[in-house]
């Protein structure tokens, strides 16, 4: 299993848009072969603060998921969003 843990900052004045692209990759990704969970969730004490977390089947599945076309569309956009640059985390677990 492969789990991946994204931290967002995001603009405030970005957030709603931030908020509605990524529903649209959560949705999409949700459905990819070898997706196990595809979470999104919020700070309690920054409400523009996220972290995605993402289980994976195994590095094919990430990998794929990672060369989708939802995938690259949102990533273009992130740092239009993004108060910093998102703290990644990738874990392997066998």
């Amino acid at each position: 299993m492969i789990i991946v843990n994204a931290k967002f900052q995001v603009k405030p004045e970005k957030r709603d848009e931030f908020l509605s692209d990524i529903k649209k990759l959560i949705t999409y990704t949700k459905a990819e072969l070898g997706n196990l969970a595809y979470d999104l969730y919020q700070e309690t004490e920054d409400e523009n603060s996220f972290m995605m977390v993402e289980n994976w089947e195994d590095e094919s599945s990430a990998q794929a998921h990672s060369q989708s076309l939802p995938f690259l569309e949102f990533s273009e956009k992130v740092a239009s969003y993004s108060a910093r640059k998102p703290e990644l985390k990738v874990a392997r677990m066998n």
